[in-house]
């Protein structure tokens, strides 16, 4: 096994860029099954019966087939970041797809975007499934801060007669982006948005 850590923090007191590190959570399995979503890889997520320290409540998502190749396309592009050897994409890291496996034939879109992105393809990508939307959006999130875009999305869709739900934490890991989040909601209750609280413990799960 091999590690790298991206822009790796020696001093905190000078980490002006704490925010700007990799966030993301990917697991590929032999360039043809991937797992992508919330969960975080430690010991803390853990959920063990009889446990006293907060409940995490999170949500992955299993993708077969070529959907996986832009995961892969990622996970090299984050690699050659950091590390001393690069990696070629080859067959090893993109095998062409086994047509013995059984597909659902469902078309699958990866949308990516973070600090070196040029375009906000994922703030993109959210706000026109929310324009699109005739009937019902749910929204499940942790860290509740919308941008205004996404704001006035919602509300101009609770207004326009969609259904709005938002999933947030009843308990937090964080007192200041709980009460930051909490600043929206009047605005949003007020177009008619209901705001749902996890109370069983943390949820962290971005769907």
């Amino acid at each position: 096994m091999k590690i790298y850590f991206i822009l790796k923090i020696y001093f905190i007191a000078f980490a002006n860029r704490l925010n700007y590190r990799n966030h993301r959570k990917i697991i590929i399995v032999d360039g043809n099954t991937g797992f992508v979503g919330g969960i975080n890889v430690s010991d803390r997520y853990i959920n063990k019966p009889g446990d006293t320290k907060l409940f995490w409540r999170d949500t992955h998502l299993r993708i077969d087939g070529p959907g996986v190749q832009y995961l892969q396309y990622l996970f090299l592009c984050d690699w050659n970041f950091c590390a001393n050897k690069k990696l070629q994409p080859d067959q090893l890291f993109f095998p062409k797809e086994d047509k013995n496996v059984l597909r659902d034939n469902k078309v699958v879109q990866i949308a990516a975007s973070g600090p070196d992105s040029e375009t906000p393809t994922i703030l993109f990508s959210t706000l026109q499934a929310i324009n699109l939307a005739t009937k019902e959006i749910l929204i499940t999130t942790p860290y509740f801060i919308p941008g205004e875009s996404l704001l006035d999305a919602l509300i101009i869709a609770s207004l326009g007669g969609v259904s709005v739900k938002l999933l947030v934490p009843g308990i937090s890991d964080s007192f200041l982006v709980n009460f930051a989040a909490r600043s929206y909601y009047n605005d949003l209750l007020n177009a008619g948005v209901e705001i749902y609280q996890y109370t069983k413990g943390f949820v962290h799960a971005k769907t």
